[in-house]
């Protein structure tokens, strides 16, 4: 359980989605990097990136169980959007190699761990928290 809830937290979950190594063929670099290069032009998956780790650190702020699990599921939802835009929005396959070395390979791998753990703690806090509301809602028809 301490694995998930380290791989799982929001902040592990925004580093290693800002430290993912992106491969081109002459320039890479952490995608961080792409994401800033893109905000100055406006680009969606630069933008949906932005927003997405913005909702993800949010949720640490927030106070209630439900706006959490929320906030962190649109946060991983646009953090992997962004992804899906920007390899899928260049024409040239600039960005292709990513996918065949080793050190990219492995940023992805530990990109979607986090994800995972994440999915598997918000699922927890979906199930704990919609038994504790059937538990308050029957206790309260009981009494009328």
């Amino acid at each position: 359980m301490k694995a998930l809830n380290f791989f799982g937290h929001p902040i592990f979950l925004s580093i290693s989605f800002l430290l993912l190594l992106i491969s081109g063929e002459a320039f890479g670099g952490p995608y961080l990097l792409y994401l800033i290069l893109g905000t100055s032009h406006g680009a969606f998956y630069s933008l949906t990136g932005l927003a997405g780790i913005l909702f993800t650190v949010a949720s640490l702020k927030a106070s209630k169980d439900g706006v959490t699990t929320i906030l962190v599921l649109v946060g991983v939802l646009l953090m992997t959007v962004s992804l899906y835009l920007f390899f899928t929005g260049e024409r040239l396959h600039y960005n292709r190699a990513s996918f065949e070395q080793t050190l990219p390979v492995l940023s992805f791998g530990l990109f979607a761990l986090s994800v995972l753990c994440t999915l598997i703690k918000t699922v927890f806090a979906a199930v704990r928290l919609y038994f504790r509301y059937r538990r308050r809602s029957s206790s309260l028809n009981s009494l009328g």
